[in-house]
């Protein structure tokens, strides 16, 4: 499914850049026809002199083990030891773990991280690396994903669903509060996935995916 050379070309870093891509945190062993969560892209930059290459995507296939080293490295940089959106991120992957997903992955429209989305936006093109997250979801196939932010909702509408340009257009907050079910996408192969739509989980919390009733999809 997804080999080691494969994580190496998503992850390594950008020619002229300084720290490393996140193409994904995956919770749980990985595998095909998982649920994954889809937002805009990493805040917390993890570079060389933090963590060896080799180390770093062992971190990858590894959400505790990797919140472990994160919240040391924020903590070390003088910042909280947990971003907003990274306790929005972990308490969805466990709320998903508990309704029966073994495999859960958390990933972006842009795998290069930045304080913000203003940040991100002056980032070369070249760097941002979108084509990744296109690449890990055609690799993992998710059986369920769930785009929290308008950002992630147009991009993977763009370039992954174009029959899910018509939702997207609608005003982002009647999306979410009336119509967070976008509908089903079909993978190569013929994988069916069910795709929802949240609000960014740096407004939800330790409880984040509890909080999204709509999304209760228990894995078969």
């Amino acid at each position: 499914m997804i080999d080691r050379a494969e994580l190496v070309r998503w992850s390594q870093i950008p020619e002229a850049a300084d720290r490393y891509l996140r193409p994904f945190v995956c919770r749980g062993a990985l595998a095909r026809g998982g649920a994954a969560i889809v937002g805009t892209n990493p805040a917390t930059a993890i570079t060389p002199d933090g963590v060896g290459f080799d180390e770093y995507m062992d971190l990858l296939l590894n959400l505790e083990e990797f919140t472990k080293f994160y919240r040391h490295l924020r903590i070390k940089r003088g910042k909280r030891a947990t971003s907003p959106t990274r306790t929005g991120l972990n308490g969805m992957a466990k709320w998903l773990s508990t309704l029966g997903w073994n495999c859960v992955l958390d990933t972006n429209v842009s795998p290069y991280p930045t304080a913000s989305k203003e940040d991100l936006d002056l980032v070369p093109p070249k760097w941002q690396s979108r084509w990744v997250v296109v690449e890990v979801v055609h690799a993992v196939k998710p059986r369920l994903l769930i785009l929290h932010g308008e950002e992630a909702l147009k991009h993977f509408a763009q370039t992954l669903a174009p029959q899910l340009m018509v939702r997207a257009q609608l005003p982002f907050t009647q999306l979410v509060e009336q119509f967070p079910r976008l509908g089903g996408i079909t993978w190569e192969g013929g994988e069916v996935c069910e795709v929802f739509v949240c609000p960014h989980l740096r407004f939800f919390g330790h409880n984040g995916g509890a909080r999204f009733l709509p999304l209760c999809v228990r894995s078969s």
